[in-house]
């Protein structure tokens, strides 16, 4: 789903806000009809369907009996406990808008004048900063890409938990066979895996012999690893300091951890491959794809994030959704620094700037651009981030223009930070 500024609810005299804040089990609601300033207090709710029917009808109750012809749902737009909601309602007449749940924080001393959040309190705040247009409406993506946000998303997660078990593994081994990690930088590399699953112990290793394990090197790694590298490893076991005591102990668990990264690596390809085979059918897909340096994750990310930017009519508003905008903090004479907002998407960011690492390469389109900064004084970090906005720049361009990458056609967007 994407969000959108809505205007100041002074157009919707006869509207009425239905207010809730939702948690795992439960949830409150809270009315207000912003003609007559009738309010109806803070009720709970179980967090099920009955329970949402039934908030519905008292909220279609509350609306008739004030005359009121149009009503919002206004929620936080924290974690997924208000998906379920929101499915309920997007079929119906009424308009889903979300609020920022840094703005409930701040604005939680207007209600009552004391710095207490609860359930019970921030229904109400949820409603003032809606009638005093600060809510964002809600519209429900086309299905490619809301499958493509999902997917993206699972793929995070699954790298996540992949590099976090990656580090487990590496602690065990480490116990085990501490001179290991000399010889297999990357413990998620085919043979090292190989070689923990059948010889995690040095003294293994040991037994083994050094023919027998050039011999397995070898015919794991396809001939990667030579006569040297198996003398080496050979050599390292038997002299290792690795620890003996309840080894079979830490075994066992090496090999779930390693069964465990097997799981998550098929889950993350299983992943890429309904992602690529998603962005083959978006005709924008292609045009985006035209971009050299935008790869498939790129493209798939932006058009999941965006929903294909639909509902975005500038730059400004596409900088903001992923808190690329410029901040500053300034008082009289004092001029802060400028800096990006940071109050949006991060996988935004984050692909954006790992995009811009590969297209600040020497001979690449921004390689020029990238040194200019840097030759300028400024950090490297900044200095990416600052291309990343380009990137997004000259995206947003062409997902409007429908045209493929054209560097003259480009040229303005550069000029831009």
């Amino acid at each position: 789903m994407q969000s959108r500024k809505v205007g100041s609810q002074s157009e919707h005299t006869r509207t009425v806000v239905v207010a809730v804040d939702i948690s795992k089990d439960t949830f409150t609601a809270y009315f207000r009809c912003l003609l007559t300033g009738k309010q109806r207090s803070v009720r709970s709710y179980p967090y099920h369907r009955k329970g949402v029917e039934q908030l519905y009808d008292e909220a279609q109750k509350f609306a008739a009996e004030n005359g009121s012809m149009h009503m919002i749902l206004g929620l936080e737009s924290t974690g997924v406990y208000h998906l379920g909601m929101v499915e309920f309602f997007k079929d119906k007449p009424v308009e889903i808008q979300q609020v920022n749940t840094l703005h409930v924080k701040r604005m939680k001393d207007i209600t009552d004048n004391t710095p207490t959040k609860t359930d019970w309190k921030d229904p109400r705040v949820i409603a003032d900063l809606i009638e005093l247009g600060r809510g964002l409406r809600m519209g429900v993506a086309e299905e490619v890409f809301l499958e493509l946000r999902q997917l993206t998303h699972a793929r995070e997660r699954v790298i996540a938990d992949y590099t976090a078990v990656g580090n487990k593994l590496s602690n065990l081994v480490h116990i085990l066979f501490p001179e290991f990690h000399r010889f297999f930088t990357n413990i998620h590399g085919s043979t090292a895996r190989k070689m923990l699953k059948m010889y995690p112990l040095p003294s293994q290793i040991g037994q083994l012999g050094e023919n027998d394990l050039y011999d397995f090197l070898k015919k794991e790694s396809r001939g990667r690893y030579n006569r040297e590298f198996a003398e080496g490893l050979f050599e390292a076991a038997k002299a290792s300091l690795g620890c003996v005591q309840g080894a079979q102990n830490y075994i066992t668990e090496i090999h779930v951890l390693i069964d465990l990264c097997e799981l998550m690596y098929k889950a993350k390809k299983s992943y890429e491959d309904r992602i690529y085979s998603l962005i083959t059918e978006l005709p924008l897909a292609k045009v985006l794809l035209s971009f050299k340096g935008v790869g498939p994750m790129t493209t798939a990310t932006i058009l999941g994030e965006y929903t294909g930017f639909e509902g975005f009519e500038t730059i400004a508003e596409v900088l903001k959704y992923a808190g690329m905008n410029l901040t500053e903090c300034s008082s009289g004479k004092l001029h802060g620094r400028r800096r990006l907002a940071k109050r949006g998407r991060p996988l935004i960011r984050k692909i954006l700037y790992f995009a811009a690492m590969n297209m600040v390469r020497k001979g690449n389109e921004f390689h020029d651009k990238y040194q200019r900064y840097i030759n300028a004084g400024k950090p490297k970090v900044a200095a990416l981030m600052a291309i990343a906005r380009k990137i997004l720049r000259i995206m947003f361009a062409m997902s409007k223009s429908g045209q493929s990458f054209n560097k003259e056609y480009a040229q303005k967007y550069l000029k831009a930070a």
